[in-house]
């Protein structure tokens, strides 16, 4: 293939936009603009064997992320990253019954590579605090930034698994015969909402009484 036919070819981050013949050197070579917005001048040889992938701004990534990944290890933040990650898919856990028993994971953008950077990068993002801890909106549902947030230890009580036996599937509303009974529980007593026709009535009384207990306690 002639050099000017690789105009417009894309390896890695880098597009030919242009080519030239060194005669000094006696070879062809590149010009190409990176995804960065740098314009660097290569060997087509070294694009087409895919050495060069970027105009070097590629290491300098790589680089952070393992400079990152090195000084997090040890951080309170990493911790929990690696303890959804235990929960999930070690089926030595002694929590995996409660996770990947049930059939919970870890979304694939917190997973893989780059999956601790994204999940840090989240997590900043979303309110992280060391003295905080993650917990899922939806405890039926898996860990993924729209079922996710950072809550205090208090809270995330509350948001605690639906036992087997309760077929509402929303916490603190319970089947009794053909009604549905609602309740919740502050300061460590359970205060009884009513018993209702339907489900709906009941949830709806579960929520209202939320607001009314714990929104100041939040």
């Amino acid at each position: 293939m002639k050099a000017i036919d690789r105009i417009g070819e894309k390896y890695g981050k880098l597009n030919i936009i242009g080519v030239k013949y060194s005669e000094k050197e006696k070879r062809n070579l590149a010009i190409c603009e990176c995804e960065c917005g740098n314009i660097k001048i290569i060997d087509i040889r070294n694009l087409t064997s895919g050495r060069t992938k970027s105009c070097g701004c590629l290491h300098k990534e790589n680089t952070a992320r393992a400079s990152i990944k090195h000084g997090m290890y040890k951080s309170r933040l990493n911790k929990e990253y690696r303890g959804i990650k235990q929960r999930c898919y070690n089926s030595n856990n002694t929590r995996y019954k409660y996770y990947g028993g049930r059939g919970i994971s870890v979304c694939d953008e917190w997973l893989g590579e780059n999956g601790f950077i994204n999940f840090m990068n989240w997590s900043l993002k979303n309110g992280y605090s060391d003295e905080l801890t993650i917990d899922r909106i939806d405890v039926n549902k898996n860990y993924e930034p729209s079922n996710c947030r950072w809550i205090s230890m208090k809270k995330q009580a509350r948001n605690r698994r639906i036992k087997e036996n309760n077929k509402s599937g929303y916490t603190g509303v319970q089947q009794r015969g053909k009604r549905w009974r609602a309740f919740i529980t502050t300061n460590y007593k359970t205060i009884h909402l009513g018993t209702f026709d339907t489900i709906e009535e009941a949830i709806k009384a579960r929520k209202n009484a939320e607001i009314k207990y714990w929104k100041e306690k939040s």
